[in-house]
């Protein structure tokens, strides 16, 4: 029988590619706080609150739930970024005025490519991936202290 550590790693382990990459895009649209938590018992789920100072917890003030990814910081507005600001413009604006702004070559791009497309193209680009996802979440599982969950001692 596996402990709950490694029932929670399996979990994230298991997680499919579209799952992780979902959290890439899912970044871009919203303007609450959401990440990945891992309870005590190993179960894993992502939790969303309005803003950055929120913390769940298991025994207050002794006991946080573990974080374990931050998918997105709570802002207030549309993502900024420059790739959601293109896609953004492109509806907002008049095709000659954005091309004026962007260019033919990025015009050329959005017509080719879905904004999600585009989001996971500038992800993988800075050396985000759904693997490196995956790492950092196992990081994160195998950093919490030993006593968190409910088969160790603590």
């Amino acid at each position: 029988m596996s402990t709950l550590r490694e029932q929670a790693k399996a979990y994230v382990n298991a997680m499919s590619d579209d799952e992780l990459e979902s959290m890439i895009v899912r970044a871009h649209e919203t303007n609450s706080h959401k990440w990945v938590e891992c309870m005590p018992d190993g179960t894993i789920h992502e939790t969303e609150e309005a803003t950055n100072n929120t913390t769940h917890w298991i025994d207050y003030p002794h006991k946080a739930v573990a974080t374990i990814y931050n998918i997105a910081d709570e802002y207030s507005g549309a993502c900024n970024c420059d790739t959601c600001t293109m896609y953004r413009q492109l509806i907002e604006c008049d095709e000659e005025e954005w091309v004026e702004r962007w260019g033919q070559d990025a015009l050329d791009y959005c017509k080719t490519y879905t904004l999600e497309q585009a989001l996971l193209d500038d992800a993988r680009e800075a050396g985000i991936s759904s693997e490196t996802i995956r790492e950092q979440m196992l990081d994160a599982i195998n950093e919490i202290e030993h006593g968190y969950f409910n088969d160790e001692d603590a």
